[in-house]
This record gives C-alpha cells, sequence and structure tokens, in this order.
C-alpha cells in the first residue's frame, strides 16, 4: 500500500473526536500514524490564541475527514442502563456532519448507544481490546472515498 495522500499529494489528515486518553485512542493513533495518515486532535495543536470553538474550527478546516471515537464516556440513562457518548464527542459528531458530509467514519465502543438523531450514521463497533473491526472500516472507508489506493508490488527480480 502507498502513503496515503490528500487531493495535492500531501499526507492524508483525519480530525479525531474523542473523550479522554484512552486505550482506543492510543491504538487509533498508532494504526493511523502506521497508514500515514496524520492525526487531528484540536487540544494538541497549536492555539495561536483561539477560543475552544475557534480552536475545534481551525482543526477541522485542517482536516480531510473525521473519525468519531464514541467511547464510554460516563454519560447513562439510569433507568434503562444505556451509556451513551460523552456530550462533547456527540456535539463534533453534528458539526462533523456539516463540515464533512459523508467523509464521516464513526467507530462506537461496543456498550454505547447512538443518539436517537444519528443512529442512522452507518458506524462500526469496536471493543478496547480488539479494534480490528474499527480499522478496517477507517480502510474500506477511505479506499471507496478514492482517498487512498492499494498497489500491488512490483517484485524485485
Amino acid at each position: 500500500m502507498q502513503e496515503a495522500q490528500g487531493s495535492i499529494g500531501e499526507p492524508l489528515r483525519a480530525f479525531v473526536a474523542h473523550k479522554g486518553e484512552t486505550t482506543s485512542l492510543d491504538k487509533l493513533r498508532t494504526f493511523l500514524d502506521a497508514i500515514g495518515i496524520e492525526c487531528l486532535i484540536a487540544e494538541s495543536e497549536p492555539s495561536d490564541g483561539r477560543s475552544v470553538e475557534g480552536q475545534v474550527t481551525w482543526t477541522y478546516e485542517q482536516a480531510d475527514f473525521a473519525i468519531i471515537l464514541a467511547t464510554k464516556a460516563g454519560v447513562k440513562d439510569d433507568k434503562k442502563g444505556t451509556q451513551y457518548m460523552g456530550l462533547n464527542v456527540a456535539d463534533e459528531l453534528g458539526r462533523a456532519r456539516v463540515t464533512f458530509r459523508n467523509r464521516i467514519i464513526l467507530l462506537l465502543q461496543q456498550g454505547v448507544e447512538p443518539h436517537t438523531n444519528i443512529n442512522e450514521i452507518v458506524h462500526e463497533r469496536f471493543s478496547p481490546g480488539s479494534m480490528d473491526k474499527a480499522f478496517t472500516k477507517i480502510l474500506r472507508e477511505l479506499k471507496n472515498w478514492g482517498m487512498i489506493k492499494l498497489v500491488k508490488q512490483q517484485s524485485k527480480e
């Protein structure tokens, strides 16, 4: 596989929405790095004096697509026992829908339910112990969007 490249030959950049530093986020960063995609996280980028809102907007503008990493975040419906993604992640998913339209990859941790107004978004389930299906989903979507291309390597004879 060749390095993932944006439209002008620069490496692809993924905006990543997440709740806290988790094992899943570490694995996602490692995977994206391994396939040559820059991981953009608003709070990790230099702010240049921007507000939090301005920082998130600026980071979105640098990205080619978004990955929403929806992990268990302590938001729970006590009556149903249902867990939801963090409120900031849900907000960033809404913003991503406006900015990236169909270039969003929603990764839902096992046991996390999507909010009713977003449950129609195609997503992939994962567990922190095994993110193989999530990584396959990322590659499948990037290939479908024409952002990556798998090529055969020629033998060295």
